[in-house]
């Protein structure tokens, strides 16, 4: 098969699992968030905003909802939320750093979207630890199939994001509305 080929059916099953993307009048914003919260998503079914524990999916390689009332900060314009305050502690320290490792990987957009210039909305659920990033993917099929070339699809979806980035294509979150 041809080095087209796999590309094309790569972003067509990309494409096909991860969610839609935000409109053309909608600004594609640096930090993926819900409710102008990051590390989130809207429950399909409830469609209640669920949130998430970056620090306790990074550290402890856990999935743990966060309690947003008594523990929260802001970062990069948007509110991140956690379990408790020793993990408030650690993001805000890691705050201090140029890569915050607690942020995830291509702003929380689905990494094998991004690996396809595809602006997916990644699903906290489904995130992993690939080295030092922590990578999250539009649904379960997805994160299955991106594993099967982790590394050359996290090399394509690093430099989408960085380009677009560089662009102007997205937004620092400070310079929108919360959504």
């Amino acid at each position: 098969m041809s080095a087209l080929v796999r590309m094309a059916a790569g972003l067509s099953i990309a494409m096909a699992l991860c969610p839609a993307v935000a409109s053309a009048e909608e600004k594609l914003t640096e930090i993926v968030t819900n409710e102008g919260i990051a590390f989130s998503r809207i429950d399909k079914e409830s469609k209640q905003l669920e949130v998430y524990d970056t620090v306790a999916a990074y550290d402890d390689h856990a999935t743990k909802l966060a309690d947003c009332a008594k523990y929260s900060t802001r970062f990069k314009g948007a509110k991140w939320c956690f379990v408790g305050p020793e993990n408030q502690k650690k993001f805000e320290e890691a705050m201090k750093d140029r890569n915050n490792r607690y942020v995830p990987f291509g702003g929380g957009y689905c990494a094998r979207g991004l690996s396809n210039g595809n602006f997916a909305k990644g699903d906290p659920r489904t995130h992993v630890r690939a080295g030092a990033d922590m990578v999250v993917n539009g649904s379960w099929a997805v994160a299955d199939s991106f594993w099967d070339k982790a590394s050359s699809l996290l090399a394509a979806a690093r430099v989408t994001y960085k380009m677009a980035l560089r662009h102007g294509d997205l937004v620092p979150n400070e310079s929108v509305a919360a959504r």
